[in-house]
């Protein structure tokens, strides 16, 4: 069975039945890793430091699908953020980068029919949406007041579990750091990170849940 089509499965169930409680760990602010590993590695995508419960397997099996590339390795230095959003419905990957003042945006988006996905996870998918498209001065500014709102680079990472369905994963590189902040449910309004989110969902033209 594909990855994807597993892990397709594993995101419906998870929704379905409900999951434990993630947060993040200590470990979870790291240093960009100069070196990437094989794309096909387990740790392309996450630092194989990062709590193994934040989501991150599932997480890697839909950036992969999507060819998505790795935040958290390679020597060329720029700023990025990047929001994966499951949901029972569909997944969302956004990702913003900055490199010298050259800002991007890309969206891909992954739906599940509703009436098939709790029975048939492996034949629900629909073709992938993907959109590019570059960022203004000020459009970028608003992603920076969003990372100062948030606190994303200088918050705790003690996340409380959320009642609301779904999982939600932002990552962040700046400089020489990565960050990874995972958390169950889609409710951020807790610690403020629901600025960042909000903004990075704005600028792809994605709704809230």
């Amino acid at each position: 069975m594909p990855i994807f089509k597993k892990n397709r499965f594993v995101l419906v169930a998870f929704v379905l039945f409900g999951a434990m409680n993630c947060s993040e760990s200590p470990d979870e602010k790291k240093n960009v890793r100069q070196t990437c590993p094989n794309h096909f590695d387990v740790n392309f995508f996450f630092p194989s430091t990062i709590d193994s419960s934040s989501n991150t397997e599932m997480a890697s099996a839909f950036l992969a699908r999507f060819g998505e590339p790795s935040l958290s390795c390679g020597s060329e230095p720029f700023e990025g953020y990047r929001l994966i959003d499951g949901r029972a419905d569909d997944v969302r990957v956004i990702r913003l980068t900055n490199r010298n003042g050259d800002a991007r945006l890309s969206y891909v988006r992954d739906s599940i029919l509703p009436n098939q996905a709790t029975l048939f996870p492996g034949v629900a998918i629909v073709r992938p949406e993907r959109r590019e498209r570059s960022l203004s001065a000020a459009e970028w500014q608003s992603v920076d007041t969003a990372v100062s709102t948030s606190a994303f680079w200088t918050e705790p990472g003690s996340i409380p579990e959320s009642s609301l369905d779904g999982f939600l994963l932002i990552e962040g590189r700046r400089g020489v750091r990565y960050r990874a902040l995972s958390r169950v449910g889609l409710d951020l309004k807790v610690n403020n990170a629901e600025a960042l989110a909000s903004a990075i969902r704005k600028l792809a033209g994605a709704t809230a849940p």
